[in-house]
């Protein structure tokens, strides 16, 4: 949770190894890294004025909940990437990411932009995943995209 108690962030550190031979796993000087990346996944602010309050209400239900989102969203930040589905493209641009209290610029790739829940996700110049709400989109951008995407 931020300082400010405004924002959960969850980063993920993954890491896959392969074990030479199947059946020892306990030889750790055996494994090869077959996938290593950080997965980071940022809640919404919430629309609250006492965020604290808002995330201990009901004995912290919604905090569990958010939290579980934000779980769920780097699982599937990571089999997308693990399955190859994300765009393979090079184009690199400055991505505003709203953060508690600020705004963070990261320079990325755009993967996901997903209009229903107003999500962001981009692959840093680091190679890690990066998920987040964007208020600045824009709902006929959306549109272009799509029917771009239909295009393809």
């Amino acid at each position: 949770m931020s300082q400010d108690g405004k924002q959960l962030s969850l980063k993920n550190k993954v890491q896959i190894r392969q074990t030479a031979d199947d059946n020892d796993t306990s030889r750790r000087d055996s494994e090869k890294v077959i996938y290593s990346n950080i997965i980071e996944v940022l809640s919404p602010p919430p629309s609250a004025n006492e965020p604290l309050k808002t995330f201990s209400v009901n004995n912290g239900e919604k905090l569990v909940l958010t939290s579980r989102d934000l779980f769920r969203r780097s699982l599937d930040l990571l089999l997308k990437d693990l399955h190859g589905l994300f765009p393979d493209s090079s184009r690199q641009t400055s991505v505003k990411i709203n953060v508690s209290g600020g705004i963070r610029f990261e320079r990325a790739t755009h993967l996901i932009r997903d209009c229903a829940t107003n999500v962001i996700s981009i692959k840093n110049l680091r190679g890690w995943l990066i998920s987040s709400s964007d208020n600045s989109v824009d709902p006929r951008e959306c549109v272009t995209e799509r029917k771009q995407m239909d295009d393809a």
